[in-house]
């Protein structure tokens, strides 16, 4: 995994948490504005949570030893956000890109059994992705040391390997 964007990512939301603070310590920001004060305060709490899920997020990744994704003769996983894919359940792969980010589709035959999983907000964005690109399983590519059309091919020749292997 490209660890360099997320210690980035991590440094802006830290900047964006530190500064939905200031407000609150007495800097003056507050008091110099003639403002609804409710409303901005829950603007910064709002960007002092969003961004705080951030770092948290960002921490974890760079933190975590395990490989973004994975294959074995079992499936591929995806450690980064959906977990272990059995070779049994994909139906294929497309590529897609989406507002200039590149994705791998892992097309499902249930993929009902993998969104249920997942807690209600999860599945409700996996929902989402299912209607729009015909699946729950999108892998980001744009963060991997691989090059996109490098993992495709080595998922599809493994998964190749998988159906041949189940024939026989």
């Amino acid at each position: 995994m490209n660890k360099k964007r997320f210690f980035l990512m991590l440094g802006l939301s830290v900047l964006f948490v530190v500064s939905g603070f200031l407000p609150f310590l007495g800097t003056g920001l507050r008091e110099s504005r003639k403002y609804v004060p409710v409303f901005y305060d829950a603007v910064f709490i709002a960007v002092i949570v969003f961004f705080g899920f951030g770092v948290w997020v960002c921490l974890k990744t760079i933190l975590s030893n395990k490989p973004a994704v994975s294959i074995s003769e079992k499936g591929i996983c995806d450690n980064v956000s959906f977990g272990m894919i059995e070779w049994e359940d994909v139906a294929g792969f497309r590529k897609v890109r989406v507002q200039k980010q590149d994705y791998i589709l892992i097309l499902l035959e249930n993929p009902e059994k993998y969104i249920e999983k997942f807690n209600f907000f999860k599945q409700k964005w996996l929902i989402l992705n299912l209607k729009q690109y015909g699946t729950p399983v999108m892998i980001h590519t744009g963060n991997l040391k691989i090059d996109q059309e490098e993992l495709l091919n080595i998922v599809r020749k493994e998964w190749t390997e998988y159906k041949r292997n189940k024939r026989e």
